[in-house]
This record gives structure tokens, C-alpha cells and sequence, in this order.
């Protein structure tokens, strides 16, 4: 008989851990989730625990009504390639991360707390006026922030390229830093550059349309 898997919230430096199986992780592997409280984590546990028994259950005979929800669900993700336990994995994978983030002004509160206890002077004076510009995004969830947005934040048409270049670098110091709590995706911030008119190197976000 196989055994039940457990999801018990685990208390780390990072925040509250759980352990997700493969079969119900958008990418079909192994993964671990964190969340910044543990009511969070075992909100977030107690779901997986029915998806898990949901799963076990496949063999059971399907009434028709979720047959029928079932075959109308393919036939809008045939388009896009994606099977109907993509879709599922994805809704359970976005549902995780609004459950692990927090309103962007509180992650802005936390990181400057935190980097006025490791760094000092003009280093911490910096990423207090990019905090400023990032607060326009006030409590909406780390995790909702579109590359779009972030965009406009950090370096909007005709800013200096000075100014986005160090708007860029503190705002993915903030990211990457709100990343490993796992309020939000590392990879949203991803850069590249482009030339301005000027002939200057401008910074800006791959896919600024998603």
C-alpha cells in the first residue's frame, strides 16, 4: 500500500517550508514551497492534502457532469497546447504563491528594515529612493506585479539612463531578495538592454507585455 503523503508545515530561515510530490507541482517534479506564516503554510497544506486524495481517486468512476466540465476544458487549452492537468497545476501553482506573497509595501517595509542592519550610508540611502518609486504598486501581492509594471517603475520612457541603470540594479536587489522568501518569481525580473536614441544602453525586462 503506498504511503500517505504528509504535508506538515516545516519552520526554516526562509519561512514556513512545505513539500510538494510531483503530481501536483505545475512543472511535474519535486518542489518545495515556502510561506511567510505558518497560518499561510497550513492553508496552503490543507488544499494539497485534498488535491492529493482527489488524485487517488482517478480510478473511481467520473459522473458524467465532470466528464462533460472535463471535455469542454480541453477544447478551450487545445489552442494553447496545454492538457487539463496543466491548467489544474497552474491554478494550484498561482493559488501557492498568493497564499506565500505579501502586499508590496509590506515586502518594501521588510527589505529596508533588513538592509538598514547590513548596510549603511549611501548604499541604504539608494534603495530608499527606489522603495519610493516601487510603493506605487502599494498592497497589491509581490506575486500579481506584471513586468509591465515593474517597467514603469523602474525605468520609464525618456528617464536618464543613468537613473534606470540605478533604478534596475536596486529593484532587482529588492526582487531577488523578496524571491528567496518566495513572495514572487526570480525570473519575472529578467534584463536585458537597449539603445536609446542617444545611443545609450537602457535597461529594460524581457517580455514587458506579460
Amino acid at each position: 500500500m503506498p504511503r500517505r503523503t504528509k504535508f506538515d508545515p516545516v519552520e526554516t530561515p526562509n519561512g514556513w517550508r512545505l513539500n510538494v510530490p510531483e503530481k501536483l507541482t505545475e512543472t511535474g517534479k519535486r518542489e518545495r514551497h515556502f510561506f511567510p506564516t505558518l497560518k499561510a503554510a497550513q492553508d496552503a497544506a490543507k488544499a494539497l492534502r485534498k488535491a492529493a486524495a482527489e488524485f487517488g481517486h482517478q480510478s473511481q468512476a467520473i459522473r458524467p457532469s465532470l466528464a462533460e466540465d472535463a471535455t469542454a476544458a480541453e477544447e478551450l487549452l487545445k489552442p494553447f497546447g496545454a492538457s487539463l492537468l496543466d491548467a489544474a497545476r497552474a491554478y494550484v501553482a498561482a493559488r501557492n504563491c498568493e497564499s506565500a506573497s505579501i502586499a508590496t509595501d509590506k515586502a518594501l517595509e521588510q527589505w529596508i528594515a533588513d538592509m538598514e542592519t547590513r548596510l549603511r550610508g549611501r548604499s541604504v540611502t539608494n534603495y530608499k529612493q527606489t522603495s519610493k518609486r516601487f510603493a506605487a504598486l502599494g498592497k497589491k501581492l509581490l506575486c500579481n506585479v506584471t513586468r509591465a509594471e515593474l517597467q514603469d517603475i523602474i525605468a520609464p520612457p525618456g528617464m536618464a539612463a543613468t537613473s534606470a541603470a540605478a533604478n534596475f540594479r536596486n529593484g532587482m536587489a529588492f526582487w531577488n531578495w523578496s524571491a528567496r522568501r518566495g513572495w514572487c518569481q526570480p525570473e519575472v525580473f529578467a534584463q536585458r538592454t537597449v539603445e536609446d536614441t542617444a545611443g545609450f544602453r537602457l535597461p529594460t525586462l524581457l517580455g514587458v507585455n506579460c
